[in-house]
């Protein structure tokens, strides 16, 4: 993976080796990518956006998602402890009082 200002990758993007044919000939270059967690246009300022893995189906959470820059966290109901994910550990009680309507969160990259 290529990381340099002098490129053309704007913020929230990656750039990456690549071939590509220019005249007729193979030269080295380079591509962008929108950074894991964003889609967009990498080449453009602000182009690449979050992808809000809470409003549809991206995340596996079990009972609290909350979006973050990139990423997602789960959450457990107070009271209980865990990744609070449906395909991980998700949430077991905590000993000691349980109040309701709150979150204890994990954060995933």
């Amino acid at each position: 993976m290529v990381q340099s200002t002098n490129y053309v990758c704007k913020e929230n993007s990656v750039c990456t080796d690549a071939l590509n044919e220019l005249n007729q000939g193979y030269q080295m270059g380079y591509r962008c990518h929108c950074a894991n967690g964003y889609q967009g246009n990498p080449y453009i300022s602000h182009g690449c956006r979050d992808i809000d893995e809470c409003a549809g189906d991206e995340h596996d959470c079990r009972y609290h998602c909350a979006n973050t820059n990139g990423s997602y966290t789960c959450g457990c109901p107070f009271g209980k402890h865990g990744d609070g994910r449906k395909n991980g550990k998700g949430c077991t009680y905590s000993d000691g009082s349980i109040f309701a309507g709150e979150y204890y969160t994990t954060h995933f990259t």
